[in-house]
């Protein structure tokens, strides 16, 4: 209860936020029709800077109302908490950012140099520019029925899951042991059958691990029979995950 009320007062926050920015931006705006006459460029740059800022705050806003809403969900509160974190973290120096947008207009004004940029390099991504943060934000509500429907129709991953050992432990503690492992005969080499260990799933990175694993399966288990080809499955596993990650926003994030 008292997590759903800091998120509301989050929501709360970033709105009170972008009404400061705002005033902030129109001060200079106002002081730039005066000091910076022909700066008709320059004060379409702020306008279109701060629209980037609603564009971001509304996507963060986004971000937690999809936690308030799907909070039930929710297995893994040590994911949830690093995720909140991390949000805190770059909503902060997104707006210490567009802050510096204008004191560095400022600087260009006061120092009649209407030459030097006043849009200074960035060092980070904001959550307009990449989608780190909303895989893991999805990734909380994730359970094994999403991996049997990611893989629905593939017949190979129903005999294999069959058969596969989920550990129930942490993470860390299991890494050592996931993974899939052809069984091979001894003597002639040829394929006899294939073993999968994942971890359970309760978030992004368990799932990934489950999605890597499998699709390993999945290209291996056709040479039952037969000698392995020495092919590059790792790279086939890896973009079976970042698969996984476009089907994830494209099914869940509306």
């Amino acid at each position: 209860m008292e997590l759903i009320s800091e998120l509301k007062k989050n929501v709360f926050l970033n709105k009170c936020e972008a009404l400061l920015l705002t005033k902030e931006y129109l001060g200079v705006y106002l002081v730039s029709l005066l000091r910076d006459f022909q700066g008709q460029e320059r004060r379409k740059i702020l306008f279109d800077k701060l629209k980037e800022y609603y564009a971001i705050t509304k996507e963060e806003n986004k971000y937690i109302k999809f936690l308030l809403n799907n909070m039930d969900k929710i297995n893994n509160d040590e994911r949830l908490n690093w995720i909140l974190d991390e949000l805190d973290r770059l909503n902060e120096e997104t707006y210490k950012y567009f802050d510096k947008i204008l004191l560095e207009y400022e600087d260009n004004m006061f120092y009649n140099s209407f030459d030097r940029k006043i849009v200074p390099a960035k060092q980070f991504k904001t959550l307009m520019e990449t989608t780190a943060y909303l895989d893991e934000l999805l990734g909380l509500t994730l359970t094994r029925k999403d991996l049997e429907e990611f893989f629905r129709g593939e017949e190979t991953f129903d005999i294999l899951s069959k058969n596969a050992h989920v550990l129930h432990t942490s993470l860390e503690e299991g890494m050592s042991y996931y993974g899939c492992y052809p069984q091979e005969d001894k003597d002639s080499g040829i394929l006899t059958g294939v073993k999968i260990c994942v971890p359970e799933i309760n978030d992004l990175k368990s799932m990934c691990i489950n999605v890597h694993e499998y699709k390993h399966g999945i290209d291996i288990f056709p040479y039952i029979g037969e000698i392995l080809p020495d092919v590059d499955y790792e790279k086939s596993a890896s973009e079976e995950e970042e698969k996984f990650k476009v089907y994830l926003r494209q099914r869940i994030w509306k």
